[in-house]
């Protein structure tokens, strides 16, 4: 049977809290869930900011973020019928075309409308610096050749 019992916090204010008392012993209820290495970890799906892209003619370099972070989520679409190329950069500003890509997400290529989705989990990619991130059409990652307007669409979810 579940019980309550109440303690002091460090200000000296009264907290109650749930206990379960087994063989005469109350002991405190709690509910934790665990990441990969065994730590307690927050539920990052409620807590991600989002940015959205429709790409323009250009390489569409851009600041996500301007502060370390953590990307959990994206998702692109492609109308045109030939892979293009989501570059990711580990920087504050506005990134280059072509230097500095540490993450690339090609994004399928289809007159229907190719998609990539990636969901990161638990395990979230992780940018010291800030996120950025540009779009062209090559696979190299000093490729600089820019996508036509319209054919990509970016949604990132982000910390």
């Amino acid at each position: 049977m579940a019980d309550n019992d109440t303690t002091l916090d460090a200000s000296g204010a009264t907290v109650t809290y749930a206990t379960d008392e087994i063989s005469s012993v109350k002991y405190p209820r709690v509910k934790v869930t665990a990441g990969v290495d065994g730590t307690a970890r927050r539920d990052l799906a409620f807590e991600s900011s989002m940015y959205h892209l429709v790409a323009a003619n250009s390489t569409n370099a851009a600041s996500v973020k301007a502060s370390a972070g953590h990307v959990t989520a994206v998702q692109c679409s492609n109308i045109n019928a030939a892979v293009r190329y989501l570059k990711f950069h580990n920087t504050v500003g506005t990134p280059t075309a072509g230097a500095g890509v540490v993450w690339t997400v090609p994004i399928p290529g289809s007159t229907a409308g190719g998609i990539a989705n990636l969901n990161f989990g638990d395990n979230p990619l992780y940018f010291s610096t800030g996120i950025g991130i540009t779009v062209v059409t090559d696979v190299a990652d000093s490729g600089t050749t820019a996508v036509a307007a319209s054919e990509i669409h970016i949604n990132i979810a982000y910390l």
